[in-house]
């Protein structure tokens, strides 16, 4: 009951949506998402990623000591196009405690490359690899303990363009939903860390969406037009449960598949297994306050 009480919390608070574009960086912060590409060329797209500890907010009065991409979870969304060569570094500091390893979902190269960027605190590691499928794609570390790092906060999202792009929409978002598993019961106050027996039992403390229960609601819920048509990138990296996204009162549609013979055409449901991902299209009708939610309720 912890799961389904921090889900209707987080997930069942009124959830207003509301996106910029920003710049045409490869590199954005969620929930913000990289401007759409424009060019007809492929290149060389560099990123630099960065372990970085960090104590945030949980739920109020709650913190977590967080790993992450880059000071955020998730780390921050990637965006390139079908053909680029994509160039990773990546960092983990002096004082870190484990070796990270970096396993990209959607590279076609052993082990997502996590068997050549295996670094050790203090180290960097680069390697590279070709863009060759379009798609949303998870990233995350893959060094062990690899449940421990995931559950963390050690994962991101790249999303490979198709090569004429996608349809235009007025704004985008990037959501992730995760499980902490923490070593203070439910509602606990002060630092938490990582509980690897509730985590081996699957019993998950909390469920939010990037990170924590305040990621997305209150001063930080997000607000859309009537009529304006949204764009969300959104997986679940577990580590361990399946969710079914629902947002009550609207319908997906695969924004990467765009027939009226598409399977997600005007769905009300996205099942999503860890390390699942949708890139979907929707829009509403009415002025009012619409809730995202998991239908997976006792799961």
């Amino acid at each position: 009951m912890r799961k389904f009480f921090i889900l209707s919390f987080l997930i069942y608070n009124f959830f207003h949506l509301e996106i910029t574009f920003g710049s045409s960086n490869v590199l954005k912060s969620p929930p913000n998402v990289p401007s759409p590409i424009t060019r007809k060329t492929s290149k060389v797209v560099n990123i630099e990623l960065n372990v970085q500890e960090k104590i945030g907010e949980l739920i109020e009065g709650v913190q977590y000591s967080y790993w992450t991409f880059n000071g955020t979870v998730p780390g921050p969304m990637i965006r390139v196009r079908v053909g680029d060569t994509v160039k990773i570094k990546l960092n983990n500091p002096q004082g870190g405690r484990f070796p990270v390893a970096l396993d990209i979902h959607g590279a076609n190269i052993p082990l997502g490359g996590a068997s050549i960027s295996l670094t050790p605190p203090g180290k960097s590691a680069t390697f590279s690899f070709k863009a060759t499928r379009a798609g949303l794609f998870f990233y995350q570390s893959s060094a062990p303990p690899v449940a421990m790092q995931v559950a963390n906060g050690l994962f991101g999202m790249i999303f490979v363009s198709p090569k004429n792009g996608l349809p235009a929409v007025d704004k985008e978002f990037y959501l992730v939903r995760s499980e902490f598993y923490t070593s203070g019961n439910f509602g606990n106050q002060g630092i938490q860390s990582f509980n690897m027996s509730n985590a081996l039992a699957g019993k998950a403390d909390y469920v939010v969406f990037n990170g924590s229960a305040l990621s997305l609601v209150d001063k930080n819920s997000l607000k859309i037009k009537k009529g304006e048509k949204l764009r969300l990138f959104i997986g679940n990296i577990g580590p361990s449960l399946p969710a079914t996204f629902r947002i009550s009162g609207g319908y997906f549609t695969n924004a990467l598949i765009p027939s009226k013979n598409s399977k997600y055409e005007n769905k009300t449901l996205l099942f999503t297994p860890p390390g699942g991902t949708h890139v979907v299209d929707l829009s509403f009708d009415h002025i009012g306050d619409y809730r995202l939610l998991d239908q997976s309720i006792l799961n």
